[in-house]
Formats: C-alpha cells, sequence, structure tokens
C-alpha cells in the first residue's frame, strides 16, 4: 500500500535560518491555535541565535511563500 501522507515540509534543515522560515510557515498554516503557538515558540527559538537582519529576511521568505502556495 502507497504512503499517501502529504510531504510538503519534510526537509533537512542544516541551519538555524532554515528552520525558522519552516516554524513560520508551520505557524502560518496551523491548523489550531495550539500548533500554531508551538510553532511561534519555536521560531522564537530559532529567531535568538539570528541577528535581526536574518530574523526579517525568514518573515518576509516565509510569508511570500506562504501567499504562493494560496495563488
Amino acid at each position: 500500500m502507497l504512503d499517501q501522507k502529504d510531504h510538503t515540509h519534510d526537509a533537512v534543515l542544516d541551519n538555524d535560518y532554515d528552520a525558522l522560515v519552516l516554524a513560520l510557515q508551520l505557524a502560518i498554516s496551523a491548523p489550531d491555535d495550539e500548533k500554531a503557538d508551538r510553532a511561534v515558540q519555536m521560531a522564537q527559538d530559532f529567531a535568538k541565535s539570528l541577528p535581526e537582519k536574518e530574523v526579517a529576511r525568514a518573515r518576509f521568505s516565509s510569508i511570500y511563500q506562504a501567499r504562493r502556495r494560496l495563488c
């Protein structure tokens, strides 16, 4: 039997920037407040290790990618 699980977010994350982008995307697309809050907490943890410029770039990237998925 084929595995029909959605693998949209299967990614190898090897740095905090990529992890931050993914956590922000998960927060944006979370199905409920509890999961969104967990993703936001992860994003905040990853953001602590990055310069503010990188955090801003990650926010822009995650919003841009979320909008592309909607179109």
